[in-house]
C-alpha cells in the first residue's frame, strides 16, 4: 500500500522574496523584536548621558542579530526599522522628532539600516544552514546504524528483515509536484 502525505504550501507575501512567509504565529517574534529594541533604547537612554556614545545606532544591531538568529528575517527587519526610528527619535538632534539636521548623521542611520537588514538576512541564512546540517547529521547517524546492522547480518533473511525494519523509518521524499507541494512516498 502506498501512503502519500501532502504538506501544506505557504504562499509568500506579495512583493517579498520567495523565502519569506507570513503566518499568524509571526506576531510573537515581531512583538519580541519591538520589545528588544525598546529595552536597548531604555538602556541607551540611561547610559548615553554617562558614556556619551557617538554612533549610537550600531548598538541596535544587537536586537537585529538576536531576532535574525531566533526567528528569521522578518522580525530582524522589524527590529532594524524600529532601531532606525528609535535612534533617530531619541538620540539624533533635534531630539524627539524624526528630522535629522546633520547629513552625516542621516548617512549613519541609512547605513545602519542597510547593514542591519543585510546582517539580519545573513544571520537567518546561517540559522537555516545549521538546521540543515543538524538534519543531515541525524540522517547520516541513522544510515550508519543501518549499515552496521547490515554488516552484522549472517543470511539473506536477516538482510531482508533489516531492510524491512529500516524501510519503516526511512521514507523517500519526492520532488515538488506540479502543484508545488512536497509529497512523501513510501
Amino acid at each position: 500500500m502506498r501512503r502519500v502525505l501532502a504538506l501544506p504550501m505557504r504562499m509568500p507575501f506579495f512583493g517579498w522574496p520567495r523565502g519569506l512567509t507570513v503566518r499568524p504565529a509571526d506576531g510573537y517574534p515581531a512583538l519580541a523584536a519591538l520589545l528588544l529594541v525598546g529595552a536597548v533604547t531604555v538602556i541607551l537612554f540611561l547610559l548615553n548621558p554617562l558614556v556619551g556614545f557617538t554612533h549610537i545606532s550600531i548598538v541596535y544591531l544587537i536586537p537585529v542579530m538576536i531576532c535574525a538568529t531566533r526567528w528569521g528575517t522578518v522580525p530582524a527587519v522589524i527590529a532594524a526599522v524600529a532601531g532606525f526610528a528609535c535612534a533617530d527619535f531619541f538620540f539624533y538632534p533635534p531630539l524627539y522628532t524624526f528630522w535629522v539636521d546633520d547629513p552625516r548623521q542621516l548617512l549613519d542611520l541609512v547605513l545602519f539600516l542597510i547593514v542591519a537588514v543585510v546582517t539580519g538576512y545573513l544571520a537567518n541564512m546561517m540559522r537555516h544552514q545549521a538546521e540543515i546540517a543538524r538534519r543531515h547529521e541525524s540522517r547520516m547517524r541513522d544510515l550508519h546504524a543501518f549499515s552496521r546492522r547490515l554488516a552484522q547480518c549472517g543470511s539473506a533473511a536477516d538482510i531482508h528483515a533489516a531492510i524491512e525494519d529500516q524501510s519503516e523509518d526511512f521514507e523517500a521524499i519526492a520532488p515538488e509536484s506540479a502543484c508545488g507541494r512536497l509529497i512523501r512516498v513510501r
